[in-house]
């Protein structure tokens, strides 16, 4: 696998694999997932399965085919993915495995993880570092008995899921929504707190 002609990892990196600061409830990103976790488990009892321990080496088809990812897109190329051989990359993004946990029957989940991006190294950027996402899948009873459409439905259940994290990480601070653009999502918005004067 090391010696693959193909293979972009360096011993930096490589080296990064299986220390799941994530898992460590004493490290700062630990007990953050942890605290996101309680949030989960106290506003949404026993909804969400929960998954912090999935390999970071995953197939090109799992990273990028799998969530729609064109074929020409820049994020396959050599100089932003890490690359083990011509099938197996290091994960972009938790999202790797989002298929792979639906098509296994899990509808409402959380994935936390570490995943690795070709970066340069300054200020706001690592070419490791963590991510958690949460996927719920509704059915046409939910958004049905709401009175709107399913994505008014799924975009309100969102919005109030994660204001009510920003209250639980922050206590009760000043929110807003922006609307804003991601190629991956319709609609896209993110939400920004006011907090330590910012």
């Amino acid at each position: 696998m090391r010696d693959d002609p193909t293979n972009n990892v360096s011993d930096t990196i490589f080296s990064k694999l299986g220390m799941q600061l994530h898992r460590r409830d004493q490290h700062p990103i630990g007990i953050l997932k942890n605290a996101l976790f309680e949030y989960f488990d106290t506003s949404y009892p026993n909804k969400f399965d929960k998954f912090d321990d999935l390999c970071p080496i995953v197939t090109v088809k799992q990273n990028f085919d799998d969530v729609l990812v064109p074929a020409d897109h820049v994020s396959r190329s050599y100089n932003d993915t890490y690359y083990i051989d011509p099938q197996s990359v290091l994960r972009c993004h938790t999202s790797a495995q989002q298929a792979e946990l639906l098509r296994r029957g899990h509808t409402h989940f959380l994935v936390t993880g570490d995943v690795y991006c070709r970066d340069s190294i300054d200020s706001t950027h690592y070419p490791v570092f963590h991510q958690m996402e949460g996927v719920c899948v509704f059915s046409p009873d939910d958004w049905e008995a709401s009175g709107v459409d399913a994505t008014s439905y799924a975009a309100q259940d969102l919005k109030k899921c994660l204001e009510g994290l920003a209250n639980h990480l922050f206590g009760a601070v000043e929110m807003r929504w922006i609307d804003t653009y991601f190629p991956f999502t319709n609609p896209s918005f993110e939400l920004e707190i006011y907090f330590q004067e910012k």
